[in-house]
């Protein structure tokens, strides 16, 4: 998925791959565990599907409307559609569905996903967020968290960037909590870091600690009427289910 690129012309069939680094550090966000059900409803280049292979599912189908995709011969199954004519039965569906959608169909692109799967995570223009049309949407299905990209990816040969800025959204069907959103920078020359916002994008705010051994942050999901204890989550997808009731004198123990 990419903007129109400046003065230029897009390409058919939106032949914008995803850069291999970016998808590795975007599956690696998610904390993917193996032996999932996993779908790539737009393989492309095959960034997503190899990135994807690495966390060792059961099922990875790549799906990508183009026959000449490269992607389509990286998956365990490859389907050669359109995403959005495919109905998977009930014993087919996804543990998750994760990838980088055409830019013109990207809201159709994840509304079909958050029916055939139990998580997705796009990469999708910041701009998703905006319009007054997507309003509705929006107040039906918030994310759970959202990367903003703190560099701008290309998704062209001459390594150009377009003018839109980036970010995965990650929806959950099982979650109900306040939108996460932290920056992410993946270009480090260091391991690629997200840095938490400290706040909910939906919801109240509430003031979040550190960890006092390595200064993760640790993000309350809400507050007590007293305001004496909080739940806290892990900010690490990976640790999502971890909870532990504190005082808020109490040091915070690292999870």
């Amino acid at each position: 998925m990419s903007a129109t690129r400046r003065g230029g012309i897009r390409e058919s069939l939106d032949r914008y791959y995803t850069p291999p680094d970016l998808a590795r550090v975007l599956v690696d966000q998610l904390g993917i565990g193996p032996g999932l059900a996993i779908c790539e409803p737009s393989a492309g280049g095959g960034a997503f599907v190899e990135a994807l292979a690495a966390t060792k599912p059961a099922r990875l189908v790549a799906v990508d409307v183009d026959p000449s995709a490269p992607g389509l011969t990286m998956g365990t199954a490859s389907v050669c559609a359109d995403f959005l004519d495919l109905e998977w039965s009930t014993r087919c569906q996804f543990d998750w569905i994760v990838g980088n959608p055409p830019y013109r169909d990207a809201l159709a692109h994840v509304l079909h996903a958050l029916e055939q799967g139990g998580r997705v995570a796009f990469l999708l223009r910041i701009g998703f967020l905006e319009s007054a049309k997507r309003a509705p949407f929006w107040a039906d299905h918030p994310c759970r968290r959202i990367w903003a990209l703190s560099e701008r990816p290309s998704f062209t040969s001459d390594g150009k960037t377009d003018a839109a800025a980036y970010a995965l959204f990650y929806w959950d069907n099982q979650y109900s909590g306040p939108t996460r959103l932290d920056v992410l920078s993946w270009k480090s020359d260091q391991m690629a870091t997200a840095t938490s916002t400290g706040l909910p994008v939906v919801g109240r705010a509430h003031a979040s600690r550190a960890c006092q051994a390595c200064g993760t942050r640790l993000i309350p999901t809400k507050e007590k009427a007293d305001n004496y204890f909080a739940g806290l989550e892990c900010p690490l997808v990976q640790c999502d289910k971890w909870r532990v009731p504190v005082t808020v004198e109490e040091d915070l123990a690292c999870p």
